[in-house]
């Protein structure tokens, strides 16, 4: 201990330990992230390369952080791009890593299909874990196909257009029914599919009244019945896979368009169609409207005067 003496303003000793207001302040504790990863493992198809996702969150106590790294370090590294390597989550907070294979290798002679790569994030500082492995798998659009195939129903419902004179609004009446749709094959190089579509229903035609002058007085909607089972082959049938219904590219999604009234003579009873552009979906089993899910020709069964219906259409898969 070191004693120091002086004297104060009115000529008086004072004494002073240098030690005596000395506190240690000890730092806060360290608080320990958890950290959590989801969706995984995941599965890349070549050669569309859709960008598939996983997550990674802080799910540790308020005043933690989590300090993440995303590393393609696997016996089989070197392949695969990703978003968002490195970052630090507070407490709640996540990164969504996107993942998809360099394009040097999506059409490589040495193909990548088959392989099953890993990336692993570490998290040195995490309570629960310091390395974790999401397994990406490779494989080709045609490994999924198969399970496309089968029995696809749900309803339609729409509009159909009369004829109307100029500078007046189209006429409508409202229009609806049942499809199902049986999908038996799909061809992988020519893009095209088989199977039937049942289309059962009321649809509209129109009938109209019409002054000497030729301006349409009346215009009224009368049902149409177009019952009918259309068979669908390369023809007729096309599907593409890459951004369907505006989705942007999801790896679980096919555009299916069945051009059912293509090359059909007007009158004919086949020139009503329909046709038919639908969007299936095997990660949730459901069907839905791309673009315009539905076109026909309905007719009056007498002169054949046709007009034009559209509409959506919804259903799943059986």
């Amino acid at each position: 201990m070191i004693n120091s003496c002086q004297k104060d303003n009115n000529g008086q000793n004072k004494s002073s330990n240098n030690n005596s207001d000395t506190t240690k302040k000890n730092p806060p504790p360290v608080v320990p992230p958890i950290v959590s990863i989801t969706q995984t493992p995941l599965t890349i198809l070549l050669p569309n390369n859709c960008s598939q996702s996983f997550i990674i969150t802080n799910t540790g106590p308020q005043g933690s952080t989590l300090n993440y790294t995303v590393a393609d370090d696997g016996a089989l590294g070197g392949f695969l791009s990703f978003t968002n390597g490195t970052g630090s989550l507070a407490a709640g907070s996540s990164a969504t890593i996107m993942v998809s294979v360099k394009p040097a290798f999506v059409n490589s002679k040495v193909s990548l299909v088959g392989s099953s790569l890993v990336l692993n994030v570490y998290t040195p500082l995490a309570s629960n874990y310091t390395k974790i492995p999401v397994p990406v798998k490779i494989k080709t659009i045609s490994s999924i196909l198969p399970s496309f195939i089968g029995t696809w129903s749900g309803t339609w419902t729409g509009k159909s257009y009369g004829r109307n004179n100029p500078t007046e609004a189209q006429p409508s009446s409202p229009v609806s029914g049942t499809w199902t749709l049986t999908l038996k094959t799909i061809d992988t190089v020519s893009l095209t599919a088989t199977g039937s579509l049942t289309w059962n229903g009321t649809d509209a035609y129109w009938t109209y009244i019409v002054d000497k002058n030729g301006i349409i007085t009346t215009a009224t909607p009368n049902p149409f019945v177009p019952n009918r089972t259309i068979q669908f082959d390369a023809s007729n049938a096309t599907w593409s896979y890459d951004a369907v219904g505006g989705s942007g590219c999801i790896q679980s999604q096919i555009n299916l368009i069945v051009a059912g009234f293509n090359n059909q003579p007007n009158p004919s009873d086949a020139f009503y169609g329909p046709w038919f552009s639908a969007v299936l979906d095997i990660s949730s089993n459901t069907a839905f409207s791309s673009g315009n899910g539905f076109s026909t020709h309905p007719y009056a069964p007498v002169t054949f005067d046709t007009n034009f219906s559209n509409g959506t259409i919804t259903g799943k898969k059986q």
